[in-house]
């Protein structure tokens, strides 16, 4: 069924090193046949169970060495001669590619303890569209990464201060520590910390930035407006950045909508249907094109709860009255456009 898989083009796709002919060329694989696209979406699941990129690296040489431990141990295998049984191809298939990983994985970024000195680089952990990702810092700092999103962890982290740069989403349950600050870097603000639970949202193709905050306190300071006093926000309080740098403060807030992504709920709160769009994209890995760039402003209030993506769809286009246009090329492709009552 995957005899015709190029698995070192699956190992830079699921790793973020692949390049865009790359990616749209494992994306229409995928699409070409559900068995693809389910084998993906557990090598995805795979690579975020052993961890993110801690730094860019060379996939390509990486995997070459992969190659020759794989074939080495399947020349010492024996080969018994019996008949397997059909459901055991597949197992094994994916049995293999989970060991290609880990071998990859563990090529890609060895342990630390070799008892060679090592210059210290930033690390950087991604993830894809449909991807999320947790990450554990040394300092015992707790990161929820969402779909779509990079996070650097600077080289010198822990030595004078905790320094993180996001372009994306995450939420942070950031470890106690007055001797070193938290800091959360984004192109247009820096959010400084002690110890609380907050999360931040900074996405490249947004102009809104915000920062909202679940436990504790946080310091949030514009960045691309340095003459801009910084605002202190308190639990269930959050602010954004808008306009040329301006903060603008909600007490209080309605978090749901902005952190509860984090327990598996999708949260709209009177949101244009533009934004919501963006979110499923980035959440489900779907494509959705509004017909009409008027139906972009009409509003959504719902909460979904880990509630697979056809289901959110259906429910989003019955009460948006939305007609659904399904592309018959790629399965993950809409278009919505009006009904003609609405």
């Amino acid at each position: 069924m995957h005899e015709a898989i190029d698995w070192e083009l699956l190992a830079r796709y699921v790793s973020g090193n692949c390049s865009e002919v790359e990616r749209a060329a494992v994306e229409a694989w995928a699409n070409a046949d559900p068995a693809h696209r389910q084998l993906l979406e557990e090598l995805k699941e795979t690579w975020i169970l052993m961890g993110q990129a801690h730094r860019p690296v060379s996939v390509e040489a990486a995997w070459q060495r992969v190659k020759v431990q794989l074939t080495a141990a399947h020349d010492r295998a024996p080969q018994p001669i019996r008949r397997r049984h059909p459901w055991s191809v597949r197992v094994l298939a994916v049995l293999a590619v989970a060991l290609g990983l880990a071998l990859l994985y563990a090529e890609l970024w060895p342990s630390k303890d070799t008892g060679k000195a090592e210059v210290e680089t930033a690390r950087v952990f991604t993830t894809q569209r449909g991807q999320r990702a947790t990450i554990q810092l040394v300092d015992g700092t707790r990161i929820l990464l969402a779909p779509e999103s990079r996070l650097e962890v600077a080289a010198a982290y822990g030595q004078k201060a905790r320094d993180v740069a996001l372009v994306g989403e995450a939420f942070f349950e950031v470890a106690s520590d007055s001797a070193h600050p938290f800091v959360v870097h984004t192109s247009r603000l820096a959010v400084h910390v002690l110890g609380t639970a907050f999360g931040v949202r900074a996405y490249a193709d947004e102009s809104q930035v915000y920062v909202a905050v679940r436990q504790g306190k946080v310091q949030v300071r514009p960045d691309t407006a340095p003459g801009m006093l910084s605002v202190l926000l308190e639990a269930g309080q959050l602010a954004r950045v808008v306009g040329q740098g301006q903060l603008q403060v909600e007490r209080p807030a309605n978090l749901e909508a902005y952190v509860g992504w984090t327990e598996g709920r999708l949260v709209f709160a009177r949101t244009p249907l533009r934004e919501v769009v963006q979110v499923l994209k980035r959440f489900y890995d779907v494509e959705i094109e509004l017909a009409e760039p008027s139906l972009g402003d009409r509003q959504l209030t719902a909460t979904f709860e880990e509630a697979p993506a056809y289901q959110v769809l259906q429910i989003i286009a019955a009460t948006m009255k939305l007609e659904t246009v399904r592309d018959a090329r790629n399965p993950r492709r809409i278009v919505w456009r009006p009904t003609p009552d609405s």
